[in-house]
């Protein structure tokens, strides 16, 4: 049996005689350097290629090189990539003492989608209408990127320009203004409020966000408390109201999912309201939506907001392990309002594939 492009690389990794680092000091080098460890691959290290980057992630117990230190003290290495820009691959692949770069396609193994072939092959009608209502041949493109590297675990399908924009907000059809009243749905710490911010200018008419974590809450408090017109909610959202509990991810905290049945004393209670009960006497007229498995559920609890409304909605639909971002595209597309529905990644990441409906 042919092996697949992920057995292919580890197996290379664990024959090379250079050398491996991690390119990227952040979470997601946490969670490459576990995917090499997992298939028997030895890391050195990390290392970056700015002077500036987070130290919290990796930890004290990591030695972090700068790029140029790195080339000082090695012949030749072979990097693996760990951070979410896999489109910057070829600055370090130029550098003569690079031997070879790699990509893991899924990093995060539980957001590794299967079945999404035989989906189509038992839908193609859907499948064909859904391609066929999508907004431009862009967002077609990346629906066919998507579905290739969940089938091949190749993350070259990722590489292509015209699918990838430079942030979440960049993309044309959302045509920011001044008067947003945005709605944050899985704020985290403030990661994307900040964003958001840069992108008006901290010019807005309101911010709404929603974390459930009680860790990032307490951080994402701190980060927004001298802004004007905001306001925060401790609380899940879903389909319905009701209970969950919240899976916590120590290692990677933005990891942390919510499940509906507990598991283990350490998980973490969490009320669900739906964002027509959120937003029942507030308009919005800008919704992010990131929060991993239950994107779907989220939208299906706000169809009267949209409906009143017709808020612009950037939803993150490849945080699952399933088929459920078809259901999502379509819920959206056979919604009674005139959305056009897109398709980009804000960077060229198998979980960063965003729907932007306009």
């Amino acid at each position: 049996m042919k092996k697949s492009v992920s057995e292919q690389m580890y197996e290379e990794l664990r024959k090379s005689k250079y050398p491996i680092y991690v390119w990227g000091a952040g979470m997601m080098g946490i969670k490459v350097k576990n995917r090499l460890a997992e298939n028997g691959v030895h890391v050195e290290g990390f290392f970056v290629d700015v002077a500036h980057y987070n130290k919290e992630a990796v930890g004290e117990k990591e030695h972090i090189y700068l790029l140029d230190e790195l080339e000082k003290l090695c012949d030749n290495i072979d990097v693996v990539i760990g951070h979410g820009h896999y489109e910057k691959r070829k600055v370090v692949e130029a550098l003569p003492f690079v031997h070879k770069v790699y990509m893991i396609a899924f990093p995060y193994l539980q957001y590794h989608s299967s079945g999404i072939g035989e989906w189509i092959e038992k839908n193609r009608e859907v499948y064909d209408g859904i391609m066929k209502r999508l907004a431009d041949d862009s967002s077609r493109r990346a629906l066919h990127a998507y579905c290739m590297v969940n089938e091949t675990d190749d993350a070259e399908y990722l590489l292509q320009d015209d699918i990838i924009i430079k942030d979440m907000f960049d993309f044309e059809g959302l045509r920011l203004t001044e008067k947003e009243r945005y709605a944050d749905i899985g704020a985290w710490i403030g990661d994307t409020i900040e964003l958001f911010m840069k992108k008006t200018g901290g010019r807005y008419g309101y911010i709404y966000a929603v974390e459930p974590d009680p860790d990032s809450l307490e951080k994402l408090r701190e980060n927004v408390r001298d802004y004007k017109d905001i306001s925060i909610y401790s609380c899940g959202l879903g389909s319905k109201g009701g209970e969950v509990f919240l899976d916590v991810d120590d290692e990677v905290r933005q990891s942390t999912r919510l499940v509906s049945k507990k598991e283990s004393d350490s998980q973490i209670p969490v009320k669900i309201k739906t964002l027509d009960e959120l937003f029942e006497e507030d308009s919005v007229s800008l919704i992010k939506i990131f929060v991993p498995f239950l994107f779907l559920d989220i939208l299906q609890g706000g169809k009267e907001c949209f409906l009143r409304d017709r808020p612009r909605l950037l939803v993150n639909i490849a945080v699952e392990n399933g088929t459920k971002f078809f259901e999502a595209i379509k819920w959206l597309l056979d919604l009674e309002t005139d959305y056009q529905v897109a398709l980009r990644f804000d960077m060229a990441m198998s979980t960063r594939l965003i729907l932007y409906a306009y």
